[in-house]
């Protein structure tokens, strides 16, 4: 037994490191951050950049966490110049280039100024002339809502613009009168431009379910077992509450319940 105890540890070091080396790439782990409510403010804080380096942590891999525009990162992720990102929702088209650990849910919601006592569907909203909407250029949205943004944009009642800050900073100016927006981003930008009395917010497609989000893996860097393995360690975070946790340092406790109600 003297002689077989070396040998056990030496088979269980080597089966630790195997694993780690399954879930590892050679070169350290691109996961691309971009800024998206309260999933990542710049530089260092959010979910994503929580769960991120959590999963770092966990699967003992080295990551480096690269912020780009949401708009590139889908190309590069496609083509095998980033590895991972977040807060990333799960499509048809994206599922070609790219498998996901979705752990949260995501739903746009009309923020639209209080005063406003016009239409609230989009079949309404799309009959009427009397409001201008803006959005993120770029910004995915559920079927029925980009089928309403093509025709706002084909009337001329659409204004795009490059990021969040500036959606929710033209909206304080009045530039339009709506967008459509998740309560991720509704819990930063609206107080921070002192919108959370002058804005009503309301479900316009209660008929579409939320889309499922989270993490993205690129095929062209990750194996099909590998990416398992990465779904493994995000169920994990979710069972044990560390999830929760992290969310929890953002958001109030009943839209943490409502995002995480993936079953």
């Amino acid at each position: 037994m003297r002689i077989l105890r070396p040998l056990l540890l030496v088979f269980s070091l080597c089966a630790v490191s195997d694993a780690s080396g399954t879930l590892c790439l050679s070169h350290p782990i691109r996961f691309a951050l971009y800024d998206y409510g309260v999933f990542f403010i710049p530089p260092n804080r959010g979910i994503d950049y929580e769960v991120a380096h959590e999963l770092a942590r966990r699967s003992g891999c080295a990551f480096e966490y690269p912020v780009w525009s949401r708009v590139l990162i889908w190309p590069q992720l496609r083509d095998g110049r980033l590895d991972m990102t977040g807060s990333a929702l799960e499509t048809p088209d994206r599922s070609a280039y790219a498998y996901f650990a979705n752990f949260h849910l995501q739903k746009n919601m009309l923020v639209v100024k209080a005063g406003y006592t016009g239409p609230a569907t989009v079949g309404d909203i799309l009959a009427a002339d009397t409001i201008r909407f803006g959005a993120v250029h770029g910004y995915r949205y559920s079927p029925a809502l980009t089928d309403m943004f093509d025709a706002l944009a084909r009337a001329g009642r659409l204004e795009e613009v490059s990021d969040q800050n500036t959606l929710y900073m033209r909206l304080a100016l009045g530039r339009y009168q709506a967008i459509m927006a998740t309560p991720a981003s509704n819990s930063r930008y609206l107080p921070l431009y002192h919108l959370s009395d002058a804005v009503k917010v309301m479900d316009i497609v209660p008929q579409e379910a939320p889309g499922r989000s989270g993490l993205a893996l690129s095929k062209v860097s990750f194996t099909e077992a590998q990416a398992a393995q990465w779904r493994d360690l995000v169920d994990g975070m979710r069972r044990d509450g560390t999830m929760r946790t992290i969310f929890a340092r953002y958001l109030p406790g009943e839209i943490v319940d409502s995002l995480l109600k993936l079953d």
